[in-house]
């Protein structure tokens, strides 16, 4: 992801170690950027099949065909693509927008971000 990117939306990609009590101990990785409904987005994408099987071919079929309308979603926060941006909504409605293009690629920053070492997981 290029470093214009990071700024922009003042991301950060972090590992987290959670102390459950009883020498029960969690690294996770979370991300925080500047627009709220994006972290929310990102922190419920987590899992590297299901970003590879859903989100980025919709994310490419989005960009190859940009009057076609995708619609998915997370737990918080859904998203519609059509016309090269993202919009992003949550309970109550519109939330923002971004350009598909920046939001390819922090999708794909994310992704290589979760894949990095220390790998989530119990910490023996």
């Amino acid at each position: 992801m290029n470093n214009n990117l990071i700024v922009q939306y003042k991301i950060l990609f972090e590992n987290k170690v959670f102390d459950w009590g009883m020498s029960n101990r969690e690294i996770m990785k979370v991300v925080d950027t500047s627009n709220s409904s994006l972290t929310y987005f990102l922190n419920d994408w987590h899992r590297i099949p299901e970003i590879d099987e859903s989100l980025l071919p919709d994310i490419e079929s989005a960009l190859e065909n940009p009057a076609l309308e995708i619609d998915t979603g997370a737990t918080v926060i859904d998203i519609m693509i059509q016309n090269n941006v993202v919009n992003f909504f949550d309970s109550e409605g519109f939330h923002s927008t971004m350009p598909l293009q920046d939001f390819k690629e922090i999708v794909i920053g994310w992704k290589e971000f979760l894949m990095s070492k220390p790998l989530p997981g119990r910490i023996k």
